[in-house]
């Protein structure tokens, strides 16, 4: 038979576990906490920054070009030649390229003509004047010569800078003319012939290079070069068309 005391125990218990299971659920009236909430402030959509923009480039102000009316200035033309001597050049001319001679009429102002035979006298500039600019003033060729020797320090048997040419510094052409030039040792005189020869063009040379002086002693050559040498050409000046150039060659003994 069962103890009271241990009957009574055992109900105390069984009631105490009734009791703590029943209050691990929630009763009809407790209310359930709210599920929590994000903040309105993460929800909303903040645009990125936009760039500042750079200042605009102002272009700096051109200058307005006014018209002038101040006209250009008129040269004055260097060579000038009087109608005599217009009218003995227009002759002369004639006769070179082997026209027959005209009388001017009379009462006309022009100089008479020259006799027959009569080697008419270079025209003499007048003034002062623009030497090579075609339209001031007659248009005629003017040749002159070109002789280098670079001979400084130059020595037997060794190569030196020669230049032989012809150039036209004039207002016109030249035309069919001679040349003869020689650089005074070794060789015979050389004869060249230009068929044409424009102005403001490059010049012609003969000979442009180096060359090799044999000599056995310390030598002075002297150099020439003559241009129209059969005055084929009428020219604006008659007394250029001759060079010449002394130069010396060391000769060196070998040690």
């Amino acid at each position: 038979m069962k103890s009271p005391i241990r009957y009574v125990l055992t109900i105390i218990i069984a009631v105490s576990l009734i009791l703590i299971g029943c209050s691990g659920f929630p009763t009809a009236q407790e209310k359930s906490p709210p599920l929590p909430t994000l903040d309105p402030s993460l929800l909303s959509i903040t645009p990125a920054p936009t760039s500042t923009p750079w200042p605009t480039f102002t272009p700096y102000p051109t200058v307005e070009r006014l018209p002038s009316r101040t006209p250009l200035p008129t040269p004055t033309p260097r060579v000038t030649f009087s109608p005599e001597e217009l009218a003995t050049l227009s002759l002369y001319t004639t006769q070179a390229a082997g026209g027959e001679e005209e009388t001017p009429p009379a009462g006309s102002g022009a100089a008479p003509a020259a006799p027959a035979g009569a080697q008419a006298p270079p025209p003499t500039p007048t003034g002062i004047g623009y030497v090579g600019i075609q339209g001031a003033g007659l248009e005629a060729p003017d040749l002159a010569p070109i002789l280098t020797i670079a001979s400084s320090g130059a020595t037997c048997n060794e190569w030196m800078l020669v230049q032989v040419g012809v150039i036209n510094r004039g207002t016109g052409p030249a035309y069919n003319f001679s040349v003869e030039w020689s650089l005074g040792w070794g060789e015979e005189i050389q004869t060249e012939f230009v068929e044409e020869l424009q102005w403001g063009t490059t010049p012609i040379f003969f000979y442009n290079g180096d060359i090799e002086v044999p000599c056995e002693e310390t030598a002075t050559y002297t150099a020439w070069i003559r241009i129209d040498t059969n005055d084929d050409v009428t020219e604006l000046f008659e007394d250029n068309n001759y060079e010449e150039e002394t130069y010396t060659v060391t000769f060196l003994p070998d040690e």
